[in-house]
C-alpha cells in the first residue's frame, strides 16, 4: 500500500500565493496523478478542516486507473494544535495520525529499511514518471529534495516532498509540541521559524533535517524538480523529471493547457471493459 498524505484548510492568515489556492477537486487529481505512477493501491489521505472536510469526503472512496485503483480517505485537522501559519501540515506527524494511517504499525521488531512509510505533498505536486524508487527509499527516518533558493540550490532542504516513517515523525512531533508551548505561554515566536508573518513548518524541518543529518534526495538526476526553479530558470529537460514541485506562483491549473505538466494533471484515464469507470464525478 502506497501512502500519499496531504493537507487541506482554509489557510485566511497565509500569503495569497499560498492561501486559497486549493479546491477538493484537486484531492482527486492528486489521487489519479500518484496512482498511475505507483504499483499497486495507493492510498491518498486528506487532513482537511471542518470548512473542506465534507467535500472531500464527497469524492469517490476508490478511483479506478489503467495503472492501480487509489483510495481517498479523510482525515478532520485538529485546529486546537494549531499555531497558524502552516502549521496544519505537521498534524500529519502527530501520534493519533500515525496510528490511525497505519504508519505506526509493527515497526518495533523491522529493520528501518522495513518500517512503514509515507509521503507527505503538497496539492501542487505533478508526478510524470513511476516513483516507485521513491516509496522505497529510506536511508534516514526522513528524507527530502534540496531547497531550490535565491538563483541556486541552497543548503538544506525543501517540504515539497517528505518521505517519512515513525521514528521520523516522532521526531518531528516533539519538537512541534515545545515550538506549541512557546507560542501557549505568550513568548515571542522563534523569527527562524518563521515565513514573514506565519509560522513555517518547512523551517522547523529543515532546522531538524540539519541537527539529525537526514538524507536528502539529490538532483541530478533530474528526478525531484521545482518548476520555477529547474525547469522555468535552468531549463532541465522534462524528460529527466519523474516529479515537479510547485512554490508559491504558478501552480499546475496556472499552466497553459498544451504545457504537459498541465496535461498530465488532467488526465483522467479513459473507461476500460465494458465502457463504464468509477474514476470520473
Amino acid at each position: 500500500m502506497n501512502t500519499i498524505v496531504v493537507t487541506l484548510w482554509d489557510g485566511k492568515d497565509l500569503p495569497k500565493y499560498s492561501g486559497g489556492a486549493y479546491d477538493t477537486e484537486i484531492v482527486g487529481k492528486v489521487a489519479r496523478n500518484f496512482a498511475r505512477h505507483l504499483t499497486g493501491t495507493t492510498r491518498v489521505i486528506c487532513l482537511a478542516d471542518d470548512r473542506y472536510l465534507p467535500g472531500v469526503r464527497e469524492l469517490p472512496e476508490s478511483i479506478t486507473t489503467e495503472h492501480g485503483p487509489a483510495l481517498i480517505q479523510t482525515y478532520p485537522l485538529d485546529m486546537e494544535l494549531s499555531i497558524g501559519g502552516w502549521s496544519p501540515m505537521l498534524q500529519a506527524f502527530s501520534p493519533d495520525f500515525c496510528e490511525w494511517a497505519g504508519i505506526y504499525m509493527d515497526w518495533h521488531h523491522l529493520n528501518r529499511q522495513q518500517r512503514p512509510r509515507a509521503l507527505i505533498v503538497g496539492l501542487d505536486t505533478v508526478v510524470m514518471k513511476n516513483i516507485d524508487w521513491l516509496m522505497a527509499f529510506a536511508p534516514s527516518p526522513i528524507v527530502m529534495p534540496p531547497n531550490p533558493a535565491h538563483g541556486k540550490l541552497a543548503n538544506g532542504v525543501c517540504n515539497a516532498v517528505v518521505n517519512y516513517n515513525r521514528e521520523g515523525a516522532d521526531l518531528v512531533w516533539k519538537a512541534y509540541e515545545e515550538v506549541r508551548a512557546v507560542h501557549a505561554s505568550g513568548q515571542a515566536m522563534d523569527r527562524s521559524l518563521m515565513m514573514g508573518s506565519c509560522f513555517s513548518e518547512m523551517q522547523l524541518l529543515r532546522q531538524l533535517w540539519n541537527e539529525h543529518q537526514w538524507a536528502r534526495v539529490d538532483s541530478p538526476p533530474a528526478r525531484l524538480v521545482s518548476y520555477k526553479y529547474h525547469l522555468r530558470h535552468l531549463g532541465w529537460d522534462l524528460e529527466k523529471v519523474d516529479m515537479v514541485y510547485f512554490h508559491g506562483r504558478p501552480k499546475p491549473q496556472d499552466l497553459d493547457l498544451s504545457n504537459p505538466i498541465r496535461r498530465e494533471w488532467e488526465l483522467r484515464d479513459e473507461p476500460q471493459g465494458d465502457g463504464t469507470s468509477d474514476c470520473c464525478h
